[in-house]
C-alpha cells in the first residue's frame, strides 16, 4: 500500500470517528432536551401602584390549562416554584389576591435552566357603579352618566345567581387599562375567544357577591 492510501485511510478513519462523536453528542443533547428536569422558578409579586410587594398572593402554574404546581408569596412577595419540565413546554403563571386584578405571563425558555425568575404586578380592583335593568346588566367605572367613564354591558340572562341571593348581593368591579403600559397587568389569553353576550369599552370587569 502506498503512503498516499495508508494517509487516506486514515484521513477517512479519523473523520468517521469524528463524525460518530458528533453523532452521539447530539443525540445525547437532544434526549437532554427531551428529559424531564426539575426546575427553580422565582417570582416576585408587587403593587402595580405603589411598586411595593405583595404577600400572601395564590402563584400556580399551568401546563395546557392543567395545574403543575402552587406557591403562595412571602411578605417580601417571593415565591419560589420547583416543578420537573420538559424544554419547549409553554407554560402559564398566574398571580391572584383578593383586591387585585390576577394576572399571569408565559414561561417558555430556548434553553434548559437550573433556575429562573419573573415578576408580575398587580392592579388594584377599582369599585364600580352596576344598573340592573330588564334586558341588561350594565357597570360603569364612575358614577352614572359621567362622560369618559369606561363601561361594559351584557345581556341580564347571562347572569345567573346562585340560589338563595338577589342581585343586591352583587358589588361590581371595574378595573381599566387607562394607558398602554397597564396592559401587561392584566392576564395572559391563550386564544380563547369571547362568547359575543356583551360589549365592552373597558377591561378587568369583575363582580363579587356579598
Amino acid at each position: 500500500m502506498t503512503r498516499v492510501g495508508v494517509l487516506s485511510r486514515t484521513a477517512a478513519i479519523v473523520l468517521c470517528l469524528l463524525g460518530c462523536n458528533v453523532w452521539k453528542a447530539v443525540t445525547k443533547t437532544l434526549q437532554d432536551d427531551n428529559a424531564l428536569k426539575e426546575v427553580t422558578l422565582k417570582v416576585h409579586l408587587s403593587d402595580a401602584s405603589t411598586h411595593q410587594p405583595l404577600g400572601g398572593a395564590t402563584i400556580e402554574l399551568f401546563a395546557n390549562h392543567t395545574p403543575v404546581t402552587t406557591e403562595t408569596s412571602a411578605a417580601d412577595g417571593n415565591a419560589y416554584l420547583r416543578f420537573p419540565y420538559r424544554l419547549g413546554t409553554l407554560l402559564v403563571v398566574t398571580a391572584t389576591r383578593q383586591g387585585y386584578v390576577p394576572n399571569s405571563a408565559p414561561w417558555r425558555p430556548t434553553r434548559l435552566p437550573v433556575f429562573s425568575s419573573l415578576s408580575l404586578e398587580l392592579l388594584p380592583e377599582r369599585a364600580a357603579t352596576l344598573m340592573v335593568y330588564e334586558d341588561l346588566i350594565h357597570i360603569n367605572s364612575g358614577s352614572q352618566g359621567s362622560r369618559g367613564q369606561s363601561w361594559v354591558q351584557f345581556q341580564r340572562r347571562a347572569l345567573s345567581l346562585p340560589p338563595n341571593s338577589s342581585y343586591s348581593n352583587l358589588t361590581a368591579l371595574l378595573t381599566v387599562a387607562n394607558n398602554p403600559s397597564h396592559i401587561q397587568h392584566f392576564p395572559y389569553l391563550q386564544g380563547l375567544g369571547g362568547n359575543g353576550t356583551g360589549t365592552s369599552t373597558g377591561t378587568g370587569a369583575d363582580w363579587d357577591q356579598t
